[in-house]
């Protein structure tokens, strides 16, 4: 930052708002944000940065969810294919199957945050999915608990107008909802 200048602070360190005339070298907030010196604004590298970000978790997005849709399908396929069992090993099966299905729900309720808040590979997002979920055991009950509000109304309503309100009002406003809860246990 030159002497004399002056900028609007967006999301300046505490050491700038203290010292704004202190030259801190190389690209700070003021050249990525906004620059009113001139009268023109400079937003240039703070899109291309956000959009190059929005584009690596896309691509890494898109592989966590095919893994995931792949994940679910094979689970799907063995719980059918045990309830066919007979009974002894069927059972034995079946408990394993749901064991492997709660923690894929676990891994579910956290693979997206990790991924929106860290940089890492897809094998390390899902690493730390999983040492999250278990570290945070009861939030991710509580988690889990949030998400399955919205079906848990939706059945226990009692006439179908009621149903149907209820699924429309979750549908246009259920995800932000779910997502606001959630957001005080992460």
């Amino acid at each position: 930052m030159g002497k004399g200048r002056r900028f609007i602070y967006f999301e300046y360190p505490m050491s700038d708002l203290l010292h704004p005339n202190r030259d801190s070298g190389g690209i700070d907030h003021s050249d990525v944000l906004c620059d009113h010196e001139d009268g023109k604004e400079r937003r240039g590298l703070h899109n291309q940065e956000l959009f190059k970000s929005f584009k690596q978790n896309f691509k890494q997005a898109t592989v966590i969810n095919l893994i995931m849709l792949v994940l679910a399908v094979i689970l799907y396929v063995d719980m059918s294919i045990v309830k066919q069992m007979g009974q002894p090993l069927g059972q034995i099966m079946n408990i394993i199957f749901l064991a492997f299905s709660v923690l894929y729900v676990m891994v579910f309720l956290y693979i997206y945050p990790v991924l929106a808040k860290f940089y890492n590979s897809t094998r390390n997002t899902f690493i730390n999915a999983v040492l999250m979920s278990v570290r945070h055991l009861p939030y991710t009950v509580l988690m889990a608990a949030v998400c399955a509000c919205p079906i848990i109304l939706v059945s226990f309503a009692p006439t179908f107008r009621m149903q149907a309100t209820i699924a429309l009002i979750c549908l246009v406003i259920g995800g932000a909802v779910v997502a606001y809860c959630n957001s005080f246990f992460l």
